[in-house]
């Protein structure tokens, strides 16, 4: 299957409003109302642990129209905490089952503490949600998303989903992360891309964290969907780590028709030429994000 560019860039949209909840502060925020625009609902809470501290990381959400799709979305870095932990690259064997191959403790330390946390207080580890939601509504698609950090958490959720729970329900996965590091060694990155039916691992080929860690640490789904910036998008963008990196620059390189880039990412010569452009808030293309959505489903 390949990937659609337009699509990717609308699925990231719920990413982006992992990003403004947890800027609203608190283990369960208010939903982003772009989650609601997109024809979704929240029915679930993902909270870990940054060392000694519960931190939101995202959410699970069902389509109103249609419970049987599912999205699971994971944010990226946040806090320094988070920083030390990106930085943990020890091999350790994938906990949920240890064959699978080793995964970075880093990664594996956050991932080893979700808790889906639904809207009466009730929690539990990401995969029984699931595999209970299915248990009451068959999962027709489950779309896992993330960025950065959220992306190697959002790999090693499918991986986990994809390795142990039933056929029914890992054949409906699909896989978009962007920007993500290198989350295990070869024996993980064989394992997910064995047991992972849909993955596209979508990186900017400027972008310094799909570098990270360095060997022998292997990504996971082959070379991923490289995103080569067109001579127009490089005098564009501004060619720093945080701008190459950030994830309005993705959905901005994926689609720049539908997706504005930030304002302190674009050249001041563009930009003075262009005019100011307002950052593009996730409630805006929301309407496109339903649409993608359904069209795909």
């Amino acid at each position: 299957m390949d990937l659609d560019k337009k699509q990717a860039a609308h699925i990231a949209n719920f990413v982006q409003f992992a990003y403004n909840m947890f800027s609203t502060g608190g283990l369960q925020p208010p939903p982003d109302p772009g989650i609601q625009a997109a024809g979704y609902q929240l029915i679930a809470y993902l909270d870990s642990m940054d060392f000694q501290n519960s931190v939101f990381y995202g959410y699970i959400a069902a389509s109103i129209a249609d419970p049987s799709q599912l999205v699971v979305a994971v944010r990226g870095t946040q806090t320094p905490q988070e920083w030390l932990l990106d930085l943990i690259a020890l091999p350790v064997p994938f906990s949920p089952m240890p064959d699978a191959g080793f995964v970075a403790l880093g990664f594996q330390s956050i991932f080893e503490k979700f808790l889906a946390v639904d809207l009466q207080g009730n929690s539990g580890p990401v995969r029984q949600f699931i595999e209970n939601y299915s248990a009451r509504t068959a999962i027709r698609n489950l779309a896992i998303t993330g960025h950065s950090l959220g992306s190697a958490l959002a790999t090693l959720i499918a991986a986990d989903i994809a390795l142990l729970s039933p056929d029914t329900i890992r054949e409906a996965l699909e896989v978009y992360t962007f920007a993500s590091p290198r989350v295990g060694l070869l024996d993980f990155a064989a394992s997910f891309n064995k047991s992972v039916p849909v993955s596209f691992r979508i990186w900017n080929v400027l972008d310094i964290v799909p570098e990270t860690p360095t060997f022998p640490y292997i990504h996971v789904s082959g070379h991923g969907d490289a995103i080569a910036q067109t001579e127009s998008q490089l005098s564009t963008l501004l060619f720093t780590p945080v701008c190459e990196h950030h994830l309005t620059s993705y959905q901005w390189l994926l689609d720049p028709a539908e997706f504005n880039l930030q304002n302190d990412c674009r050249h001041a010569a563009v930009e003075a030429m262009a005019g100011a452009r307002a950052i593009s808030q996730p409630s805006v293309g929301a309407q496109q994000l339903r649409k993608a959505m359904s069209g795909r489903l």
